[in-house]
C-alpha cells in the first residue's frame, strides 16, 4: 500500500508492510507541512482497520519539521487510545538529533533498527 499527499504533490514516499500483528510504515523523503498528511492518513487508515500496533521506519527520512514532530506525538497518542502502540525505527542521525534536541526521544520509543523495533517494541 502506498499513500501520497494532497493531489499527489509530496516529497514523501510511504510504504506499508506487515509483520504479524504489526504494520510497518516506511517513510522516505521529507516530512514537512506539505507531506505530513500522507503519513498521518496512512497511520490513521491502518488504525481504522484495526491495525493499531505500528512501527514508523524513519531511516529514509531526509528532513523532518515541526509539523512532522507534532504528528508523531499525536499519532502515538491516538494509537495508544485504541489500545495499540507506535514505535519508531531510526538510524538516521539527522532525525535522531532532532528528536534529542526537542526531548521527543523521551516521549517516543525509538529503536535503532526495524528488527529491534519489531522484536522489542510490542509485547507478545
Amino acid at each position: 500500500m502506498t499513500h501520497e499527499g494532497d493531489r499527489g504533490q509530496t516529497d514523501l514516499s510511504v510504504e506499508v508492510s506487515t509483520a504479524g500483528k504489526v504494520s510497518v510504515v516506511a517513510l522516505a523523503g521529507e516530512v514537512d507541512a506539505a507531506s505530513v498528511g500522507a503519513m498521518r492518513d496512512c497511520v490513521e487508515d491502518l488504525a481504522a482497520g484495526g491495525r493499531v500496533h505500528q512501527v514508523l521506519d524513519l531511516s529514509g527520512v531526509e528532513f523532518l519539521d515541526s509539523s512532522g514532530l507534532g504528528a508523531l506525538v499525536a499519532l502515538r497518542r491516538r494509537l495508544e487510545e485504541d489500545g495499540g502502540a507506535l514505535v519508531l525505527a531510526c538510524d538516521n542521525e539527522i532525525v535522531l538529533r532532532l528528536l534529542r534536541l526537542t526531548s521527543l526521544d523521551t516521549v517516543l520509543t525509538v529503536y535503532p533498527t526495524l528488527a529491534e523495533a519489531l522484536g522489542d517494541g510490542f509485547p507478545g
